[in-house]
Parts: C-alpha cells; sequence; structure tokens
C-alpha cells in the first residue's frame, strides 16, 4: 500500500510546488508598480505606455547595447539620479559613434553630461509655468520644437525644469522653448509673483555629436502615461527613433525589487505568459493531482 502511495505524494508534491511557482510569478507580473517612470508603471506618471507603444528594449547594463550597432541605436536615459563617470563616458563613446541619447532630466543630474554637448550649459531645477501657450493650464505649458528647421511640432510638459544656455553649440539640430509669456517660479507658489522673469525657456535641446546625437529634455513628464498621448508628444519620439532600434535604460532609475523581478522576467519572456499559460498549467496539474488522488482513495 504504501509503495503506491508514494508516486502519488511525490506528483501532489511537485503539483504544490509549480503551483506555487506560477502563482508567485502571476502575482510579481499583476502586482501594480508605482515607481515613478517605471516601464512598469501604469498610473499616471508611469512609462508603460512608452513601453508598449514604442517597444524599446529595456536594459540595465550599457554594456549590453553592441557597440558596432550604434549608429542604429537610440536611448532613452530618465533620471532619477546623476549618471556615473563611468555611464557618461560610456553614452559619450556610444553617442559618437553614432547614437542617438534622449536625456530626460528635470533635477539637474545631466549637469555632468551636458557640458560635453556645450559649454556651461546645465539644468535649472525650477519650475516653469506659462500662462498663455499651455495644455489646459498653466503648469503645462507647451513646448515649441524644432528639428533641424522643419516645421515645429509642440510637445506638452508637466511644471518643467529648464536649460541653461550660456552659448549655443553651432551644432545644435532641435530646440524647444516655452512661450514669451512663460516663468521660472522659485518661490514655488504656482503664481506669478513680481521680480519673476518672464521669457521664453529652453526645454529641449539636441546637439550633433560628431556621427551621433544628444538631446535632452527638461521634464521626465513629457513620456509618461499622461502626457504621451498628448499634442504632438508621440509623434516627438517617433520622430526621434523613426528607423532605429529604440532602448531604455532603466537604471538610472532606482527601481524597486518589485520592478526589478517584473524586468527579471521579461528578460526571460516569461511575464507575458503568466496570465495565460502559466494559469491553465496550473489548472491542469491541480486537476491531474485531483484525478490521482480520487483514483488512489478507491483503490484502498
Amino acid at each position: 500500500m504504501s509503495s503506491k502511495r508514494k508516486p502519488e505524494n511525490r506528483i501532489i508534491a511537485l503539483t504544490i510546488i509549480i503551483g506555487i511557482l506560477v502563482t508567485s510569478i502571476a502575482i510579481i507580473v499583476n502586482f501594480p508598480s508605482e515607481t515613478p517612470h517605471s516601464i512598469f508603471n501604469n498610473g499616471e506618471k508611469g512609462y508603460s505606455l512608452l513601453y508598449q507603444t514604442l517597444n524599446p528594449i529595456a536594459i540595465t547594463n550599457l554594456e549590453e547595447l553592441v557597440e558596432d550597432e550604434s549608429s542604429n541605436h537610440v536611448i532613452i536615459i530618465p533620471l532619477h539620479r546623476e549618471l556615473t563617470y563611468r555611464e557618461v563616458n560610456t553614452l559619450l563613446k556610444y553617442a559618437t559613434r553614432g547614437a542617438t541619447l534622449i536625456i530626460l532630466d528635470e533635477h539637474g543630474f545631466s549637469n555632468n553630461i551636458l557640458p560635453k554637448i556645450c559649454p556651461e550649459a546645465s539644468i535649472g531645477s525650477t519650475t516653469v509655468l506659462d500662462e498663455v501657450s499651455k495644455h489646459g493650464s498653466r503648469e503645462y505649458p507647451l513646448i515649441k520644437v524644432n528639428i533641424n528647421g522643419s516645421e515645429a511640432i509642440a510637445i506638452v510638459t508637466f511644471r518643467p525644469a529648464h536649460i541653461n544656455l550660456a552659448n549655443y553649440s553651432s551644432n545644435v539640430f532641435i530646440r524647444g522653448e516655452t512661450s514669451n509669456y512663460s516663468y521660472a517660479d522659485p518661490d514655488g507658489n504656482n503664481f506669478y509673483s513680481i521680480g519673476e522673469e518672464m521669457k521664453a525657456y529652453t526645454a529641449v535641446y539636441g546637439v550633433k555629436l560628431k556621427r551621433g546625437a544628444i538631446i535632452v529634455i527638461a521634464d521626465l513628464e513629457a513620456a509618461s502615461n499622461n502626457l504621451l498621448q498628448k499634442a504632438d508628444n508621440i509623434r516627438f519620439f517617433k520622430t526621434l527613433m523613426k528607423d532605429k532600434v529604440l532602448y531604455i535604460y532603466v537604471e538610472a532609475l532606482e527601481l524597486s525589487a518589485l520592478d526589478k523581478a517584473k524586468l527579471s522576467l521579461s528578460s526571460l519572456q516569461i511575464a507575458q505568459h503568466a496570465e495565460s499559460e502559466l494559469l491553465i498549467e496550473l489548472l491542469l496539474l491541480i486537476i491531474v493531482s485531483m484525478v490521482i488522488s480520487y483514483a488512489g482513495q478507491k483503490e484502498a
């Protein structure tokens, strides 16, 4: 009797183990991310729509890029921290070999790379508001962007920073500004105060760098779920990545443990099956286990 039970017990134990594994994967995949600008965050501040619409390849290590194919790369780099010396050098190397870097930064974390493309350039983290050229409220300034002298397109931003430029590079090919009625808001009261300078502020700036290019956008929200489909935002990103392979460097986002787990599953191509094949497999294993258990009870 005991010898008959052993195979049944092993199958049941295996079913339970696989069930726990499949359930854990399903929980990780479906549990909502709240990390700002994460490609797995479906909220307003997330980048899941960018991830689903433009299909970038998410990377955590710049060495994953193939140097010989740099001229065909566009790398989106949203910054939640300052780039390391090694990261800056690696990115500049890719840019000189033909890659296009799109840096989204509203905190000044890119100030160690900006002078490489334009002397004395920096991100001024003071919020810019616009009373005239806006999308609904002053907190959503419209940025008119000119690319290679073509017709300007308008992108919506949310309380963007601005790029300080003492001089303009002769290699500039993209420039986006607010209207002449916008102003920096250093006191943070969200309204115009006497003494606040009203002028056009640069929020997008792109420079050719040998074979490649570096583009800085002084707003992380321009690519967010909340704004990507407004005005010309998605058209702007699609124009920059035309006929290119798109990457997003997520290492500079300081992802949560949940996001890192989701990214690992995504890289193994497990996540896309978690809601269907894996759950079906779990149900089948449970059914098989129940049938075996029932047959064993009848024999007993």
